[in-house]
């Protein structure tokens, strides 16, 4: 049984990672109020500075491991498939799809990247919706109102109009 709770575990296993002590803390589930401080404390102490150590070797034999499985070239430090990314958009899509990270990691990387792939509809502000509501009153979209533009009249010859009130009686 581990002398750890989970999110001590998590906050491990991400300084192993290469998160600095406050994004370790964010990511483990912890507030990000205090995270910073938080995590200095707990980095201090020296159960968890062993702990990160060997998490650290762990994930290094690890990734020693799939290169020798996979035959493909690992990074040591995060068990990626290439050494250096000129694309953010490949590195990112390649954490997302790293089954030996964190799921919290993976979904951060879905989640910019989601910036570079899906346009973002923009918010509107209090003016610019105000603006807009006024030109749907004024064309008449929000049903009758009496500042909506009327309907111009028809327009009818002088022979027409007698012969409609001929008509008529």
């Amino acid at each position: 049984m581990s002398k750890f709770t989970v999110k001590q575990q998590l906050f491990i296993d991400h300084k192993a990672m290469g998160y600095s002590n406050a994004k370790a803390m964010v990511a483990a589930g912890y507030s990000e109020k205090g995270a910073a401080q938080a995590g200095s404390l707990l980095a201090q102490r020296a159960d968890v500075q062993k702990a990160i150590k060997k998490a650290k070797s762990a994930r290094n034999s690890k990734a020693e491991i799939e290169t020798a499985v996979r035959g493909k070239p690992v990074d040591k430090d995060m068990g990626m498939p290439r050494k250096k990314y000129t694309d953010p958009m490949q590195f990112l899509t390649d954490l997302m799809n790293h089954e030996g990270m964190p799921m919290l990691m993976r979904k951060d990387a879905a989640k910019d990247l989601m910036a570079y792939t899906h346009a973002r509809i923009g918010e509107k502000g209090k003016k610019e919706s105000a603006k807009d509501e006024a030109h749907k009153i004024a064309r008449g979209e929000k049903g009758k109102s009496k500042f909506a533009t009327q309907k111009p009249p028809t327009l009818a010859s002088v022979t027409d109009l007698s012969k409609r009130r001929a008509a008529n009686g």
